[in-house]
């Protein structure tokens, strides 16, 4: 049995090396020599012993290409024939590895729970059974029946990732398999924590009614999951030295409320500040994390929070960029000595040099334009069409 047939087609290839051997043979040619006694002594190769030498050659070029082919085709060890299977199961366990499945479960989190039925389910069957064990990683190295001192091997070496597959995929994985041993009695048994986002039954295709199905949950303790949702600042411009807000939406499912939860700002690797934050049933929980902004240049804010044991969501990174000052444009249809002007130019001034103002009364060319942040239009009656 192959795990990958369709590489067997490079057999075919096989045919490439017989068309060189038949290209290449040397025909004998008969050549008149008036004087044949200096060559007496030279040992004749004959046609006969010159074929077998080539033929020779050509065999172990084709063994040696077969062999290579044979190899990337996967040859499975177990022996599945029909015979074989007949009076023995194969059984296919599936062991959801998702991030969920880090949350604790009634002794130990779920993923270890989920091993030991794993572990209890291969050693309920015979040793000549036939099984297949794989995650939601769907790795390369489970497409293949394994003994039972192998697949118990397997699950001991279950690890979480970051997949989370849905039910039709991890049908169609195990119906791909179990097809490999038809003459078999076939079990899937699938061991997950069932959760809505990615295993949707309503949607499922029907399951092949010749494989005997079984569904084996595992629930996580209802202690209630936070999440940082997203954060946003106050104000769209970040200046150095100055206070910033950065306000921080907490997603929950939490039942019950719960007060005084701590809530850890990082910039740059550096805490700036602590805050903590409410949790009411029902509703997301926003909150506001003060700081100052620092030197002009790229940042990193980290947003983190404490919830154990699912703790992968609890960590949230945003990049923001500090200005060293705001270029501004104040294009004005008036005079500089129009009052209106004079308040919008007076208005800049008061900003303690945070604010370059140009003024100008016609508009400029689009390169000029990008090199500003900000545009104030006054006083244009009528504004050219590139306006």
């Amino acid at each position: 049995m192959w795990g990958r047939p369709d590489i067997l087609w490079g057999l075919l290839a096989l045919a490439i090396p017989v068309a060189l051997h038949l290209l290449q043979l040397r025909r004998f040619k008969r050549v008149a020599f008036s004087n044949v006694a200096f060559l007496r002594d030279v040992q004749k190769e004959t046609r006969s012993r010159h074929r077998l030498r080539n033929l020779l050659i050509l065999l172990a070029r084709l063994l040696a290409f077969g062999c290579l082919i044979l190899a990337f085709a996967d040859p499975m060890l177990t022996p599945e024939s029909k015979a074989g299977e007949a009076g023995r199961n194969a059984v296919s366990i599936y062991v959801d590895t998702s991030p969920s499945m880090m949350a604790s479960g009634e002794s130990a989190p779920l993923l270890q729970e989920a091993k030991g039925k794993a572990n209890a389910l291969v050693e309920s069957f015979a040793e000549t059974d036939l099984f297949h064990i794989f995650t939601s990683g769907f790795s390369g190295q489970d497409q293949r029946f394994l003994t039972q001192p192998e697949a118990l091997e397997r699950v001991a070496s279950i690890q979480l990732s970051s997949h989370s597959p849905g039910l039709e995929s991890v049908m169609e994985r195990t119906l791909d398999q179990l097809g490999r041993a038809e003459s078999a009695s076939r079990r899937a048994f699938w061991i997950s924590d069932v959760q809505e986002s990615s295993h949707e039954v309503n949607t499922m295709m029907p399951p092949d009614t010749t494989v005997s199905w079984h569904l084996l949950p595992v629930q996580a303790n209802p202690s209630p999951n936070l999440w940082v949702d997203s954060v946003w600042f106050e104000t769209p411009l970040a200046l150095p030295d100055r206070e910033a807000e950065l306000h921080v939406r907490i997603g929950h499912d939490a039942r019950d409320g719960v007060d005084g939860l701590p809530l850890q700002l990082r910039v740059d690797g550096v805490p700036e500040a602590l805050g903590s934050f409410n949790v009411v049933p029902g509703m997301p929980t926003d909150t506001v994390l003060r700081f100052t902004h620092g030197a002009p240049g790229p940042h990193l804010v980290e947003v983190r929070l404490d919830d154990a044991p699912v703790s992968f969501d609890d960590v949230h990174h945003v990049g923001y960029n500090v200005s060293s000052g705001v270029k501004a444009l104040h294009w004005s249809g008036g005079a500089l000595q129009d009052k209106t002007t004079q308040a919008v130019q007076q208005a800049f001034e008061s900003s303690d040099g945070l604010v370059e103002v140009d003024w100008v009364q016609s508009l400029p060319t689009s390169p000029t334009l990008m090199g500003y942040d900000l545009l104030v239009v006054h006083a244009i009656d009528e504004p050219s069409l590139g306006a």
